[in-house]
């Protein structure tokens, strides 16, 4: 009994040690294997409005363990060339993608077909057909042109009788921005303002001063916020307070130095952060659903500019 008992005894050490291992051995052999990819496609990726994003991006990427490639493609004016530069990095293999999407309603569909997880940095469009199946990480754009007026307000006791008011925005005409001016229309509709005109940044600088006198200027993305407040500064356009948003330290700059009034910031390191994240769980988990993402955003005035509060959202934006 007692040599059956200790051959049970050895017969079960040997095993134990088989197990630990086949263990050791599956472990060392998921760590040697490839890292998720993630590609990211944004267009002009080199400008500092995209900062705060990739360096929210670097710190997921650190935190999930994946790899992370911003691809920063030539203007996407269409669908297909948009769907061209995602072909071609599912081809390298990429394992899920981040896009900014170009205004095409077409690229609502194409989108659909791709077998890889996507989340986008806004939306295609505002019909229910395109906005339901395919996930969006971005801050309430209406809500934000609303509080530029609310903004305004606060600044002259909640009246703009007869004031003139000046709409600048990006020449891509995307859906965040076009919510955005909703929002800043919706509300200036309850007060007493005039709407004068609405122009877009581009490359002709001398659009800007061309446009009527106006009390107020709104720009509605970082690329018109600082094109707006360099014509202020460089004595371009004259009498015109900006209210904008923006989330490059060029725009926080223009805050700094007073040509612009007050300044909303996306949580774009939150963007860059959340998005990563959310698709890195994707991919651990067979049947998990890409989620979309409402972000936050802050109010910033010269005042409060270099406040504590906000020494981490300044450090993010240089990034």
């Amino acid at each position: 009994m007692k040599s059956s008992k200790k051959m049970f005894i050895l017969v079960e050490c040997i095993l134990g040690c088989l197990l630990i291992g086949m263990i050791i051995f599956t472990v060392q052999k998921r760590q040697g294997q490839d890292l998720k990819r993630i590609s990211v496609i944004i267009q002009n990726s080199d400008e500092t409005q995209w900062s705060a994003f990739k360096y929210g991006l670097k710190m997921a990427a650190q935190d999930e363990n994946v790899d992370v490639f911003i691809i920063n493609p030539t203007q996407f004016q269409t669908a297909k060339e948009e769907m061209s530069a995602i072909q071609h990095e599912i081809d390298k293999g990429a394992d899920a993608l981040i896009i900014e999407p170009v205004a095409d309603e077409t690229l609502a569909e194409q989108l659909k077909k791709i077998k890889v997880p996507v989340l986008l940095l806004s939306e295609l469009s505002a019909a229910p057909e395109n906005t339901s199946k395919i996930p969006v990480a971005e801050p309430d754009h209406y809500e934000m042109g609303k509080r530029l007026v609310e903004e305004l307000l606060k600044d002259n006791d909640g009246k703009l009788k007869q004031k003139k008011v000046g709409i600048f925005l990006s020449n891509n005409r995307s859906e965040a921005i076009k919510k955005r001016e909703k929002g800043v229309r919706d509300a200036l509709s309850e007060t007493d303002a005039k709407i004068c005109w609405v122009t877009e940044a581009g490359e002709d600088a001398k659009l800007l001063k061309q446009q009527e006198k106006v009390d107020y200027l709104f720009a509605l993305d970082d690329r018109s916020l600082v094109e707006a407040g360099k014509a202020v500064k460089e004595n371009e356009i004259y009498g015109s307070m900006i209210y904008g948003i923006g989330c490059s330290t060029e725009a926080a700059y223009y805050l700094d130095t007073g040509e612009a009034e007050c300044l909303l910031v996306p949580d774009e390191f939150n963007v860059g952060y959340e998005s990563l994240a959310e698709l890195s769980h994707a991919l651990k988990k067979m049947t998990y659903y890409v989620h979309g993402k409402v972000l936050s955003y802050t109010v910033l005035r010269k005042e409060n500019l270099f406040s504590e509060k906000n020494q981490e959202l300044l450090f993010k934006m240089s990034q």
